[in-house]
């Protein structure tokens, strides 16, 4: 009995290389990650030279995988190479740089102190993260799904704001003691008094709250269709011009705002829907009355 041929998809080149410098990026950051909780390496208080943080360096290699992930989509659409294999090993790639190193990251910096519940918490995210990689493939696959928005959080955006926050924390603790008063002093006076509170408590919340978002039904845009779909086109730019101006003059504290900014207006947006169509179906019932 003849066997049937099997037709293997051409594996294209240049959003494969992309994809690897996603997973590349993902595997030294958990190394160094895993480093860090060994040998801590901290320039002293009020220093202006650059001295090697494992743990800062794997949180810039985390947004650095972000970029790939990006640029490896835009390069199979302009060269029409989309394929399930760029797919699925985008995803697998996705796992491990935005799921996998970001709590482990978390971990070392904060989770490694409330012992089985750190553990816990970082297993967690890493499965909300699967599962929404694993469900966005079926999509996909289906042709179920909308490109212009996100059926749950996306995982490199919930990574996004893990990340931009321990960048924070560690600008904070090293730079903020001895560094120039800025305009939003007071509000890093509070975190300052209440830091150990935050981080035993808010950041655990935090992680449990991204990781009920990814794997939710809740709708995101995507940066890619955002300026496209909103209808105050002209606000949203604008909006943006300004977040990114902020963003460059003190990225430390700006990033991590700019990261649960999206996350809140998405948020804000749902429940303005959710809210809106409860009370068309309530006009309806009344009509039909």
């Amino acid at each position: 009995m003849a066997r049937k041929a099997v037709k293997t998809e051409k594996i294209p080149l240049l959003p494969t290389l992309l994809t690897t410098g996603n997973l590349v990026c993902g595997v030294i950051a958990i190394i160094l990650a895993i480093y860090d909780s060994f040998k801590l390496i901290l320039p002293p208080p009020g220093s202006s030279q650059h001295v090697f943080i494992p743990y800062v360096t794997s949180c810039y290699l985390i947004l650095l995988a972000m970029v790939f992930d990006v640029l490896d989509g835009m390069a199979a659409r302009l060269t029409n190479t989309a394929g399930k294999f760029g797919i699925e090993y985008d995803s697998l790639s996705d796992v491990v740089s935005f799921g996998v190193a970001p709590a482990i990251l978390m971990y070392v910096v904060v989770l490694r102190y409330q012992g089985p519940v750190g553990i816990a918490l970082a297993s967690i995210f890493i499965f909300a993260g699967a599962f929404r990689l694993a469900r966005f493939n079926v999509l996909t696959n289906s042709g179920a799904g909308d490109p212009r928005i996100f059926k749950g959080l996306p995982i490199p955006a919930a990574a996004s704001v893990l990340v931009s926050y321990v960048i924070f924390s560690q600008w904070f603790d090293v730079y903020y003691a001895t560094g120039p008063r800025l305009f939003y002093d007071k509000a890093l006076d509070w975190y300052s008094e209440n830091i150990t509170t935050f981080q035993h408590y808010v950041i655990p919340a935090l992680m449990i709250l991204l990781a009920v978002l990814m794997i939710s039904n809740v709708k995101f845009s995507s940066f890619k269709y955002f300026l496209v779909r909103e209808r105050i086109r002209f606000a949203v730019l604008a909006a943006s011009m300004c977040a990114l101006f902020i963003l460059f003059v003190k990225f430390e504290v700006s990033a991590f705002l700019l990261c649960t900014g999206y996350v809140l207006w998405n948020l804000i947006k749902a429940g303005y829907e959710l809210l809106k169509a409860r009370r068309q179906k309530l006009k309806r019932r009344k009509q039909n009355v």
